[in-house]
């Protein structure tokens, strides 16, 4: 048998989104990797049964699984699952965003043609922890921005003909020539601004 890369790929994925499905028949909850599988080589059987449009097959990848049918956290995580699929016209990508949107999914789907028994939702109680993954969660008061650091004032002209922005990293005695200021004052300076923005400064 000689399959291209691509199909090899897809073997292998059918090969883990049927893994998935066993292990959600026995009424196991998939973690990741699982419930991205499955819901991808799923899609892929029903574009191979050539009577579903992208539309379609995009409304349908939400409907498979619901927050009781993963672990705790992975409807955080899992916020879009794109495959590859090809049509009768082609060969198209399909995105289906925040696939598991719902409480519970829909088995019968998400085990169709499979041939492999259809559990009842009562082996998927409720399990949510209250934990978010990668949760940012900080102490009260604020943030001080280069706290300890010496920081000046300057007064910047922007005699260009147009905006000029800034980075917060960026070495401000090397910017754009044509922002006027008192360079020497700003040398091995930049920016008093949150890390990974930008300053405009517009035209007078």
């Amino acid at each position: 048998m000689k399959v291209v890369p691509r199909d090899a790929e897809k073997l292998s994925l059918n090969n883990a989104g049927f893994l998935a499905q066993k292990r959600l028949a026995r009424g196991l909850r998939l973690n990741h990797p699982e419930a991205a599988a499955l819901i991808a080589a799923q899609i892929l059987e029903f574009v191979r049964n050539g009577d579903k449009s992208v539309a379609e097959l995009m409304d349908i990848g939400r409907q498979l699984l619901g927050r009781k049918q993963v672990l705790p956290g992975v409807h955080y995580l899992l916020d879009m699952v794109q495959v590859e699929g090809t049509f009768r016209d082609g060969t198209k990508l399909i995105t289906i965003h925040d696939p598991i949107s719902r409480e519970n999914g829909n088995l019968e789907l998400a085990l169709k043609d499979s041939f492999l028994p259809v559990p009842s939702l009562d082996k998927f109680p409720e399990m949510e922890d209250g934990k978010i993954p990668g949760e940012i969660i900080h102490g009260g008061g604020c943030i001080v921005l280069n706290h300890g650091r010496k920081a000046i004032l300057l007064r910047v002209v922007n005699q260009g003909d147009r905006p000029v922005q800034v980075g917060s990293h960026y070495h401000f005695i090397e910017v754009n020539p044509c922002l006027v200021f008192d360079r020497m004052k700003s040398y091995g300076m930049h920016l008093n601004i949150p890390a990974g923005t930008a300053k405009r400064f517009e035209v007078l």
